[in-house]
Formats: C-alpha cells, structure tokens, sequence
C-alpha cells in the first residue's frame, strides 16, 4: 500500500510537471442580443478581458452633454457609452453592472446611454422583428426626459426594473412621470424624438453594432459587462493615467 502511495504521488507529480504553471481559462463570452453579424472577427478567447478591451479598435463615439442622457460627474476622465435596448434581457443586467460603476467610482467615471433598439420601426439593421416596443420605449423615454434628465433615469430604472415589457406597462410607467400630458404627448406622436434614437441606432451602425447591451470605455469595446471586469479596466485607466 505504501508503494503503491509513492507511485502514485510520483504520477502527480510528474503530470504537473509536464503540465506547467496553470494558465488563464478563455473568458466566456457575455450574454448579448445578437440580431445580424456581416463582420469578420477574431475571438481571441486566450486574451483575457482586459487584453481584449486594451487591443480593441478605437472608436470616436459623439457625446454631447445637451443631447444625451448622462449619468455620472461631467468632469469624469472615464467615459462609459452604453448602446441599449429598453427590451433586451441582457441590458437589465448591465444597467445594474453599470450602476454599480457610479457607486464604487463617483468622481472617475460618467456613463453616457445611446439608444440601439433591436426594432425595425427604427433600426434598418434588422431583417427580422424581434423587439416591437423598443423604438416606442425609446421614444417615450426621450419624451419623458425632455423636461428633466433625472425623469429619463428614473424611466430607465423603472423599465429595467420590470419583468416584461408591454404597452400596460409603459403606460403605468409614464403616468407617475409625465409632468405636462399635452407636451407629452405631442413629442411622442412627432418626430424630433423619434430622429434622436433614429442618430443613435445610426452611430451604432456606423461602427458595426451587432448585439445589445455593447458597451465602450474610453472608446474601446468591453468585451463583457461584467462588474469585475469592468472594475478590471476601470482600475487600469486610473492606474495608468488613461495610457493605452
């Protein structure tokens, strides 16, 4: 019996060897919408999160302060841009990842939302429907801010917040935050919200969108919207004094 022990140990021993020292396992993709992929990518699992963000194509993503719904210090050296989509499953979850960025970095980081309805009332990308009341919600979420960016957040938060999504809904939604029913109203049946989310859905195909919840920071793509690893890129930034 002791022998066998030895021999055993040995085995181990020698297997470990033989092995090396443990390396990283290829991240798992995150959990995206995807809707239509005409790209050519390399899925370069071997790279971990922070390797893939870092080597990622820069992109020049237009933010403006008076336009879009931002959340977060102005004068933050960190950018967050989300492109999302009011009825994605996906995009519940990173809204709270997201959230849980303000809260650990305040005074670092500002997240900037962009509209990316999977819809095709609003989205030329899409061959097929798949979410009907996206461009509507989108709509309605840019009515109900115009007034008050706060309201646009407090939509945002009560639409994610919900299990479905559904006209009742957004209805019981609405009626708590719109302040003046007629102005309401008139910006939901007219065009210059409707133009607002159609510019985001075009930044997005601009620079090859194919999935929802897609977020940049600092202009590179996340390749996951995990809070770790978001955490992960946050810290480099800071520790690097934005150096890639």
């Amino acid at each position: 019996g002791f022998v066998f022990a030895v021999l055993a140990l040995t085995s181990l021993f020698l297997l470990l060897v033989f092995l090396g020292p443990a390396t990283r396992l290829p991240v798992k993709p995150q959990e995206v919408e995807v809707f239509h992929d005409t790209r050519t990518q390399d899925n370069d699992y071997e790279k971990s999160n922070l390797e893939q963000w870092e080597s990622s194509f820069y992109q020049e993503i237009p933010v403006s302060f008076e336009r879009d719904f931002i959340r977060g210090s102005k004068t933050a050296t960190i950018e967050i841009i989300e492109f999302s989509d009011f009825q994605c499953p996906y995009c519940r979850k990173a809204q709270y990842s997201l959230s849980l960025m303000l809260d650990r970095y305040p005074d670092q980081v500002r997240w900037v939302f962009k509209n990316f309805p999977l819809d095709k009332d609003c989205n030329e990308s899409m061959e097929t429907q798949l979410h009907e009341l996206a461009c509507r919600t989108a709509v309605i979420a840019r009515c109900i801010g115009a007034s008050d960016p706060e309201l646009f957040w407090l939509f945002h938060d009560a639409v994610f917040a919900s299990k479905t999504l559904t006209q009742e809904v957004l209805d019981g939604i609405s009626v708590d935050l719109v302040r003046d029913k007629k102005t309401f109203s008139e910006c939901v049946t007219g065009q210059e919200s409707y133009t607002l989310v159609r510019e985001d859905v075009e930044v997005g195909r601009s620079i090859g969108l194919t999935a929802t919840p897609t977020i940049y920071i600092n202009g590179r793509m996340a390749s996951s919207y995990d809070p770790e690893l978001l955490s992960e890129i946050i810290e480099y930034i800071i520790e690097t004094n934005g150096e890639v």
